[in-house]
């Protein structure tokens, strides 16, 4: 039991490297559908009327930012402590977790801005 004990700083570590890793793949595949969906010709990111492509990408952003979010906010609380015996894995899942986060809202901005619904 004392093995997950969000107590000790080395488990933090692990988890926030792992939430971040985790959070980087729902973010990655919105990105790709946003950039594969881009219309240049029309500067849009076109979806028809009935398509599943906004809650999609909702869903996607959302479980991505949240588990970045959690996994920036464990990295950093852990990564100073002198009972943490690997600040290796803190620092890998602030860092990466403020990449994805970031990437996240940049690229949900980016789709909410440019969406257009084509009937």
């Amino acid at each position: 039991m004392a093995r997950w004990n969000l107590r000790r700083y080395d488990v933090q570590a692990n988890l926030g490297m792992t939430l971040s890793l985790i959070a980087a793949a729902p973010i990655a595949a919105a990105a790709v559908r946003a950039a594969t969906r881009y219309d240049a010709d029309m500067r849009a990111i076109p979806y028809g009327s009935g398509s599943l492509l906004v809650p999609v990408m909702l869903a996607c952003l959302g479980v991505g930012l949240v588990l970045s979010a959690l996994g920036m906010a464990l990295g950093f609380n852990s990564a100073g402590q002198r009972r943490n015996d690997r600040p290796a894995r803190s620092w890998l899942g602030f860092f990466i977790g403020a990449a994805a986060f970031t990437t996240g809202l940049i690229v949900g901005v980016a789709f909410w801005m440019l969406k257009v619904a084509v009937v």
